[in-house]
This record gives C-alpha cells, sequence and structure tokens, in this order.
C-alpha cells in the first residue's frame, strides 16, 4: 500500500511538473530531464558524501600484467608498492564487456551502447568512467607516474571533504598553441582521476558521454568508432571530460565555471566537493605546460576557447557550431 501511495504521489510531481514547465520552447529540457528520471532513479545508485574516497586504485589494459614492458610493469609496480593501504586491479580488455554486463545489467541502454563500440581508444576511455562511477577510488593510466602516493597527492586539509580530485593537465595560460590531444587552453588529465562512488560529477560524464557514443552508433548501423583522433578526444577525451566537468560544476555550484577557472592554479581548490589541483600536482618540476610570458588583455586563444567549451558538447553535430568555431577545430586536427 505503501508503495502504491509513493508512485502515486511521484506521479503527481511528475505531472506538475510537466504541466508547469514544458512549453513547447522547453520541450528539449523536459526531455532531459525525462532522461535523467530514467537514469538515475532508481537504476543508477545514489551519492554518499560522508563515504570516504574508496582505497581502490583502477588500471586498464589491452594485455595482462605479465605481457607488459619493463617500464609499465615497473610503473605498476610503484602503484602497488607506494599505496599498501589500497586495493589494487588490473581490467583487462577481454573482461571491459563483463564488468559492464554485471554493473549495468539495470541500465541497458549503457550496456548495449558499450558493447558496440568498435574503436579500443573508446572503450578503454569509457570503462574508466563506468569503473569510478561505480567502484569509486582511483583511476591510473597504466605507465603513469606513481612515484607519489594516492594519500599524499591530496592536502590533509581536503581528505574528509573531496567527493572529486582531479589534476590540471594542460595549461597554455594565454598561448593560442594548441598540441596533440589538447582541445581548450586548460584542461583536465583523464590519466588520474579519484572519485566516490555515484559522484554527480561523474554521473553527468558518463550521461553525456553516452550521448556522444549513441550519437555515433545512429550514424554507422549500429556500430560505434571515430574517423580519427579528434573524433576520440571529442567523445571520450580529456577535452570533452573537461568540458562537462566544468558546465557540472557550473550547475553545482551557480557559478558559470570555464577553463580560466583552471588556469594559472598555484593552490588546489575546492568547488563544492570537487578538489581541483594544480598542474605540478603530480609532475613536481613542471610549472605550466607552457612557459610563454603572460599577455594582458584580451587574447583569441581565450576568445575561442570559451566558444569552444561552451559548444564542445555539441561537438558531432556541426549544425549547433559557429562557421569560425568548426573551421578553428578543423585547423587545429590536421588528421586528415
Amino acid at each position: 500500500m505503501a508503495r502504491k501511495i509513493l508512485l502515486l504521489v511521484l506521479s503527481l510531481l511528475l505531472v506538475f511538473y510537466l504541466a508547469t514547465f514544458c512549453s513547447p520552447s522547453s520541450l528539449s529540457s523536459c526531455l532531459e530531464f525525462l532522461l535523467r528520471i530514467e537514469y538515475q532513479v532508481p537504476k543508477f545508485g545514489f551519492y554518499d558524501p560522508d563515504v570516504h574516497l574508496p582505497h581502490k586504485i583502477w588500471q586498464t589494459s589491452t594485455i595482462p600484467l605479465h605481457s607488459f614492458a619493463e617500464e609499465p610493469q615497473n610503473s605498476v609496480s610503484d602503484c602497488i608498492d607506494n599505496n599498501p593501504t589500497h586495493q589494487y586491479q588490473l581490467l583487462t580488455h577481454g573482461a571491459f564487456s563483463t564488468f559492464v554486463e554485471e554493473h549495468f545489467a539495470h541500465v541497458p541502454d549503457i550496456v548495449t551502447t558499450f558493447n558496440s563500440i568498435d574503436d579500443l581508444v573508446l572503450r578503454t576511455n569509457y570503462i574508466r568512467y563506468l569503473l569510478l562511477l561505480t567502484e569509486g577510488g582511483a583511476y591510473v593510466d597504466v605507465g603513469t607516474d606513481c612515484g607519489r602516493p594516492i594519500d599524499v597527492r591530496i592536502p590533509a586539509e581536503y581528505r574528509r571533504q573531496a567527493g572529486m580530485v582531479l589534476e590540471v593537465e594542460y595549461d597554455g595560460r594565454d598561448d593560442t598553441r594548441y598540441g596533440m590531444q589538447v582541445m581548450l587552453p586548460a584542461q583536465f588529465s583523464t590519466k588520474t582521476i579519484i572519485a566516490k562512488p555515484w559522484h554527480p560529477v561523474m554521473r553527468e560524464v558518463v550521461l553525456r558521454m553516452l550521448h556522444k557514443l549513441k550519437t555515433l552508433r545512429q550514424q554507422d548501423r549500429d556500430r560505434i568508432h571515430a574517423s580519427d583522433m579528434g573524433g576520440v578526444l571529442a567523445t571520450t577525451g580529456p577535452g570533452i571530460f573537461t568540458a562537462i566537468v566544468l558546465d557540472a560544476l557550473s550547475t553545482l555550484s551557480r557559478t558559470q565555471m570555464t577553463f580560466e577557472n583552471i588556469t594559472d592554479l598555484q593552490e588546489p581548490i575546492l568547488i563544492e566537493d570537487v578538489l581541483i589541483l594544480p598542474i605540478n600536482a603530480s609532475r613536481w618540476d613542471q610549472d605550466h605546460s607552457t612557459r610563454t610570458p603572460r599577455v594582458q588583455g584580451e587574447n583569441p586563444g581565450k576568445r575561442r576557447g570559451r566558444k569552444m567549451c561552451r559548444e564542445m558538447l555539441d561537438l558531432h553535430d556541426t549544425s549547433k557550431m559557429s562557421e569560425s568555431t568548426l573551421r578553428s577545430y578543423q585547423e587545429s586536427w590536421p588528421f586528415n
């Protein structure tokens, strides 16, 4: 009886929302609201900010550990030896689908979409977000420097507050030159991410990338692959990851967040419960990715970065991108 009453109340609330907010002009936002109900209640887990960051280290690989070359093996050994209180797990490519099917059996859209991905880089990128969403802990790319223990990377005063920990990977300041795998003037690393299970920002990452992957699937007869590295980076890479995170933080903090909020960081900053570490968090000898003098005033790189960050979430729908932004994107990625 109580269950029926609860369902009735929820139904009435939904009808009230649709009647109040769903005008023809806001249909897309209503559909997004329904999408979030479909995925989050009760199919997705609920975030508990009071739990501790799990002492888990996740790594992924296309080959088993015993087949690694010497340098990656040393990196894995460092991760294990320098974090004795953490449980270590290497997930190989052959186990990706099994993990997704076991953890997302209640969200068949994710299972179907993941199993449709032919591109190995897309699969490897997306699985790290799924790992962190369901299990939490630290994801560390194989080959990434593990010389500093994970706990030491998080300043003591933030360890109880932080529900997610990110590192700035690239900070070009006002430099307009964009290197390989760089889409914004400043962006987060996806090589090292720490999070509690079901963190709302990671949930946004998973859902929005799912939408991107489904778009690719519709374009190519139910299979998913990227035509070039630019497509990979715009679907599951650091650029789109940064854009989604900044947009989610804007919603959570009710403050507009752009790449300019994470550039030139000298100290860690905490936004809600997301801790952002400066670029030298894991590479103590690196000041900034470029060493160009700081330019005063507005700069074409800043303007382009702001526009790219706004529009990247719809990157594969070129009709939604201005001609100048699309051209600058294509010029920056001479893959074809």
